[in-house]
């Protein structure tokens, strides 16, 4: 089933709010199409320079959607991280599932690996 579909189907119309966060420029398209009204889209990765990316103007008007740009988590570095630590310490915040790291002679397997979706944030190690 085509994501956008499935996300008005399990949201009955449409989520409030979407994060792209991978710079795939089909991702900002479908997070940006999966918005119900008034949603939100967080448009936080980044493709190379000179990337476009074209989407129905009209369904974004009215439907009354934003597409916010997030510059380094427009987060409070003193506040936020004590907040991530103690997600983290509660369990809510599974960082070992999350992040994978892999020699950097591996570069290929942890591109493949996120690709696959079984890594979710690879890290190369020097």
């Amino acid at each position: 089933m085509d994501p956008v579909e499935a996300i008005e189907e399990i949201t009955r119309g449409g989520a409030d709010y979407t994060v792209e966060a991978s710079g795939a420029p089909v991702a900002l398209r479908q997070a940006v199409d999966a918005l119900g009204s008034g949603g939100t889209c967080a448009l936080v990765g980044a493709p190379p320079a000179g990337v476009e990316v074209a989407f129905d103007v009209n369904l974004v008007l009215a439907r009354g959607r934003t597409i916010k740009a997030v510059v380094e988590g427009h987060a409070v570095p003193g506040e936020f991280i004590p907040r991530l630590i103690e997600l983290w310490r509660g369990g809510a915040l599974p960082l070992e599932r999350l992040v994978r790291t892999f020699p950097l002679a591996a570069i290929a397997q942890a591109v493949a690996s996120a690709r696959s979706g079984e890594t979710v944030k690879p890290v190369l190690l020097t």
